[in-house]
């Protein structure tokens, strides 16, 4: 996809409309990012709860810690597995929700949108980086002991998955840029194309 752009053709309304959709696709993005992560977190710190595990919840993650001071594997993979699968289950439901409501004038659209590509991201970069690091997914690689071979692969894998998922959702990029488009009064100056 290529983006065609020449700022300088455009009118007073034409400047006015962009930066209001500018201000709207950013209000949205970063409304999806609060709830993407407060979502995914809040449910592996719910999990941890549910074994016995005290936590505090943060915009951008949690802190936990089990009574008892002892963490077991099935408590590293539970916690920290499930929470990023929760990001996968919520990546469904949104791409789901933005499918069925795409066809209509709402621009909450825009927020599913968001939802569904940040949900994507946020599962596959923590396998991504937890493969390298001790990270989300990857405290629950180090406690299989998984070698560093394998998690180098899985990274590989989850790499072209993200690149194969991107490629997928060019359809849903096109169908909300074209929402926008019409409110700038001029096919010439800006235009969406592979």
């Amino acid at each position: 996809m290529k983006i065609n752009f020449n700022y300088k053709e455009l009118t007073l309304r034409e400047v006015t409309d962009f930066w209001i959709m500018v201000f709207n696709s950013v209000l949205y993005y970063l409304l999806a990012l609060f709830t993407v992560l407060v979502l995914s977190n809040l449910f592996s710190l719910l999990s941890g709860h549910y074994n016995n595990f005290q936590g505090r919840l943060f915009y951008y993650g949690f802190v936990i810690k089990p009574i008892d001071a002892y963490w077991s594997d099935d408590d590293i993979a539970l916690i920290f597995i499930f929470g990023t699968m929760f990001a996968l289950l919520s990546a469904i439901f949104f791409e789901r929700v933005y499918k069925w409501i795409r066809k209509y004038k709402y621009h909450i659209k825009l927020y599913f949108f968001w939802s569904y590509i940040l949900s994507i991201v946020w599962f596959v970069s923590n396998i991504i980086v937890g493969s390298y690091s001790s990270f989300s997914v990857g405290a629950v690689m180090s406690s299989l002991h998984l070698p560093m071979a394998v998690r180098i692969i899985i990274s590989f894998v989850f790499m072209f998955l993200l690149l194969l998922l991107g490629r997928i959702s060019r359809k849903h990029v096109l169908i909300s840029s074209s929402m926008y488009l019409k409110y700038l009064h001029s096919d010439k100056n800006i235009w969406f194309h592979n």
